[in-house]
């Protein structure tokens, strides 16, 4: 749909604010958000402004909704850092076995050059037999969640459980790293992750890990506590930040 979205307005970056499953399924090696509340990643994307006859275009190219459901999903705005509601198209009739298959944290360039546009396919419509379970009744909504927030500790406290931590996440700048950092083998530092959003990518093998987060005074770990909700056992220093974990 890359055709249409450049012609949109962007507002910006956003993640979910829950985890839902993003796959790559079927012979067309197509992306596929599923409503299964609690599974995959809080998924990466993109969020724009439509107007009607833009939203209808996406329908008519989304198959929507004989094929893809448009539903509401609560989506994290990375830059203003407010949540905001957003449609997103999901497949809601799915088969079972898109469960089986990886979870992506976002999709990419990368996974789209397996993907089979419909003008080189001999059936434009036989992939939907491969994903669809049509006994399923479609959605009117996202079964609603309740989102576990991060804890937060003092300088003090996170200070005395340092050594009980998987991992000690620095989210401060290359500049400030390099001036001083905790000197610790679980420590690791991610430059600037609040403005990052793509680097979650690097940090798939902490998922269910013990997590430590800090910055200098604690503004950015929560920005980033936001973006890792649900991503792992996450505790957030704030305030006090490096200094106070000296």
């Amino acid at each position: 749909n890359s055709h249409l979205t450049k012609d949109l307005k962007k507002i910006g970056e956003g993640q979910l604010a829950y985890k839902l499953p993003l796959v790559i399924g079927s012979s067309c090696h197509i992306p596929y958000l599923l409503p299964k509340v609690g599974k995959g990643n809080q998924v990466l994307g993109e969020v724009y402004e439509v107007n009607q006859e833009e939203l209808n275009l996406l329908d008519k190219l989304e198959g929507y909704p004989d094929y893809y459901n448009r539903l509401i999903v609560d989506v994290n705005l990375h830059e203003c850092r407010e949540k905001v509601q957003c449609m997103a198209y999901i497949l809601d009739r799915f088969k079972d076995d898109l469960l089986e298959k990886e979870f992506l944290p976002f999709y990419t360039i990368e996974h789209a050059t397996s993907y089979i546009l419909p003008a080189n396919r001999e059936n434009p419509l036989d992939h939907r037999t491969e994903v669809m379970d049509y006994s399923k009744q479609s959605l009117t909504s996202i079964p609603p969640v309740v989102i576990a927030m991060p804890k937060v500790l003092s300088a003090d406290d996170a200070k005395s459980l340092l050594p009980t931590f998987d991992v000690i996440l620095d989210v401060r700048t290359q500049k400030e790293w390099d001036a001083g950092h905790l000197q610790l083998p679980s420590v690791r530092h991610v430059d600037s992750l609040h403005q990052h959003p793509e680097k979650v990518a690097e940090l798939q093998d902490i998922k269910d890990m013990k997590c430590l987060v800090h910055c200098g005074s604690g503004k950015r770990a929560t920005a980033v506590g936001e973006m890792l909700t649900s991503f792992t056992d996450l505790t957030i220093v704030c305030p006090g930040g490096y200094s106070g974990l000296q």
